[in-house]
């Protein structure tokens, strides 16, 4: 996500949400800020109710849901299980809240509540996230040279095997 000063929205995957956050638009479902939000309006949103399949204390129309916050699905190997020290808690993830430039944007994980708090000052934990999801980190060239170099070896040390014999 980015936001900077001044800036009125903030970027997902390159499209600017210039209306977003304007102001708290606080709901139980589709907005930026309140329960069950959009979850193209943060990444965290996005991996709590989306890629890991989690619940808001409320539903759509507002009534409380036993099985919200960050289940551990048994039946799931990509859930909260793929985390060390997730916490169910405020998790600040940095979004200027423009109304109020002392505030900023924050996603509770154990309500699925997104809403605006304090900056500074705030008892919140960070999680450093990337817009959409991260491709495979390609493996270093050092790796291929010293596979190359192995190869190589293994080549040299059957061609002198082979003539061994042959004398």
């Amino acid at each position: 996500m980015s936001g900077k000063s001044g800036q009125k929205g903030f970027s997902v995957a390159g499209s600017l949400f210039s209306d977003r956050l304007l102001g708290c638009n606080y709901a139980y479902s589709g907005t930026d800020c309140g329960y069950n939000v959009d979850t193209a309006s943060s990444e965290l949103a996005r991996l709590f109710y989306g890629a890991l399949g989690n619940k808001g204390l409320v539903n759509i129309n507002g009534q409380q849901q036993l099985d919200h916050g960050l289940i551990d699905d048994p039946n799931n190997p990509n859930d909260e299980s793929l985390f060390s020290n997730l916490q169910a808690d405020y998790y600040w993830f940095g979004t200027p809240y423009a109304q109020s430039g002392n505030r900023a944007w924050s996603f509770r994980f154990n309500t699925g509540e997104q809403y605006y708090h304090l900056a500074a000052g705030s008892l919140m934990r960070a999680w450093a996230v990337r817009d959409g999801d991260v491709a495979t980190v390609p493996m270093p060239g050092a790796i291929w040279l010293f596979g190359s170099g192995m190869v190589g070896f293994l080549a040299v040390g059957r061609s002198k095997s082979s003539k061994t014999r042959m004398d």
